[in-house]
């Protein structure tokens, strides 16, 4: 015979919902960032950005694929001047 406490436990744990997975920094969205954050990002991930090649773009009329901390700087960018004191 199992004790009711174990019974308990074993329910309460099979029963309890599963945790929201966590979220990487990188991937809270811009709307939800402070003003010191989103510019902390955007010096974060400039490297990524000024190293990305754009050259080739107009050349063979395909866009150049973006590294996803690439991607981030122009999101981070583009949420700053909406900002009051962002600009």
């Amino acid at each position: 015979m199992v004790p009711p406490l174990l019974t308990w436990i074993i329910t309460a744990q099979s029963t309890a919902p599963t945790p929201a997975p966590m979220v990487a920094a990188t991937e809270k969205p811009v709307q939800w960032m402070t003003l010191q954050e989103l510019r902390y990002e955007r010096d974060r991930t400039r490297p990524a950005w000024e190293t990305t090649e754009l050259d080739g773009v107009l050349a063979d009329g395909h866009l150049p694929v973006f590294s996803q901390d690439a991607h981030r700087h122009q999101v981070v960018a583009n949420e700053l001047p909406r900002r009051p004191g962002g600009g």
